[in-house]
């Protein structure tokens, strides 16, 4: 990892699929430490098997860093951003802050997908509130509908995790960017990339706490659902 400039334990951290946001100063390189020509800051982000590390040399202005785990929409939607944003090679941090609009494109997907799932069930078992009180169930068995609930009471775990992970890391993020301004020069705070990189940070906020109440949502409903399934001998 030297000629990224990345500390060699960041290795362990990323082969363990963990899920996690530090920057280099919680994380001492024994091997290779730092000097006044050669200071580094950056980050460390990982969320299951996709991980993220950014190296920022203060001294020479070069930024360099290695991305993991991205499916191949993921990669090319990455690709495709990184061209068309200019501040990308003005602002350092903002790279990391592409990936994590990504990643909670990805979330929301997968939320709101899990909602109109939901939804569906919710209908077939004949208790949505669009349905009349007095239809039954439509081909729902006890059995399919426990099994399906299941399925989607595992799945909303790992979005609220992954919508709190990545709020976590856009606020790790932004924090090692006005660290890297204040080293620098005072004007950088104040410049036409740095309000672009706030904006997308500041939208990118809203959108994981939105995805975040239709998550708690959907837990909420499966539990409901759950608990009316066991109640129901009408779907044995």
């Amino acid at each position: 990892m030297g000629s990224f400039n990345i500390p060699a334990p960041c290795i362990n951290v990323i082969a363990a699929h963990t899920t996690i946001a530090m920057d280099f100063d919680t994380v001492q390189d024994l091997h290779s430490p730092a000097t006044a020509n050669s200071k580094r800051t950056g980050i460390i982000c990982v969320l299951g098997s996709i991980a993220l590390v950014m190296s920022y040399n203060t001294a020479t202005k070069l930024t360099t860093g290695v991305a993991l785990g991205l499916c191949n929409h993921q990669a090319s939607r990455l690709i495709s951003l990184v061209q068309s944003i200019p501040e990308v090679s003005q602002v350092p941090m903002m790279l990391p802050l592409l990936l994590i609009n990504i990643l909670s494109e990805t979330r929301a997907h997968r939320v709101l997908g899990r909602k109109q799932a939901i939804v569906r069930l919710e209908v077939d078992l004949g208790v949505h509130w669009s349905v009349q009180a007095d239809l039954r169930p439509q081909d729902m068995s006890l059995e399919a509908a426990t099994r399906q609930l299941t399925v989607y009471g595992s799945e909303v775990p790992w979005d609220l995790h992954s919508i709190e992970a990545q709020l976590e890391m856009v606020t790790l993020v932004s924090e090692v960017q006005e660290s890297i301004n204040d080293q620098n020069t005072p004007y950088a705070k104040h410049s036409s990339a740095m309000v672009a990189f706030r904006a997308r940070s500041r939208r990118i906020r809203q959108t994981l706490s939105g995805l975040m109440h239709w998550a708690k949502y959907n837990q909420q409903r499966i539990q409901v659902q759950l608990q009316t399934v066991g109640r129901s001998p009408s779907m044995l």
